[in-house]
């Protein structure tokens, strides 16, 4: 029998994505056409539950932004490992990296806005389950002069709790359920933000 001493509290960083918004310049016709590369995190040391949930929230982001007149695309990148910098010093090396490179682009996607988007759970074992509650945080940055144009953290509006029998698939099963609404409006907001910023 647990008592309350014995719960298991744990946090963790479920998955990350990188959404660089970019207008497209990849051929003369397309020339004023509107890209989003998304550069998935490597996160492979956290398994499948990991690269499903995340495949699920891209997915639900991109249909949102695509309806604002953006394009979508994908492109793979890693999560890093040690020490990690500071989210200020993390974004300058970002956006200094992404200015250098748009200044030596020819005909291929000039990156305008990031946003960086981040799923984190926290797990407590309890007896009658584990209860998660899921939070999706970021920001959303202009490359070009470091501006910040959003900031979120967006809870789950509920905790939920897996049953004991919860298998592995059960638990992605949950997630999913429990981070769609918050994915899909998350989409939303990104996109309205992005075609009021380049109306």
């Amino acid at each position: 029998m647990r008592n309350v001493g014995d719960n298991v509290k744990r946090s963790f960083s479920v998955a990350g994505i990188l959404i660089c918004l970019a207008w497209g310049f990849t051929a003369p016709v397309y020339a004023e056409q509107k890209t989003v590369l998304i550069i998935s995190f490597d996160n492979s040391d956290q398994g499948d539950i990991t690269s499903t949930l995340y495949r699920d929230v891209v997915d639900r982001i991109s249909k949102h932004i695509q309806k604002a007149g953006f394009q979508t695309t994908e492109t793979a990148g890693l999560g890093g490992a040690g020490d990690q910098p500071s989210l200020e010093q993390e974004d300058e090396q970002l956006l200094s990296g992404l200015r250098k490179e748009n200044k030596i682009r020819d005909h291929a996607v000039v990156i305008d806005y990031v946003a960086i988007v981040q799923i984190v759970a926290n797990m407590v074992l309890l007896e009658s389950g584990t209860q998660i509650n899921v939070e999706i945080r970021g920001r959303m940055l202009r490359v070009e002069n470091s501006d910040v144009l959003a900031r979120f953290a967006l809870p789950v509006p509920n905790y939920f709790v897996a049953p004991p029998s919860c298998d592995r698939n059960c638990v992605i099963e949950l997630l999913q359920s429990n981070t769609a609404m918050i994915a899909d409006g998350l989409g939303h907001v990104l996109g309205q933000r992005l075609k009021n910023g380049t109306d």
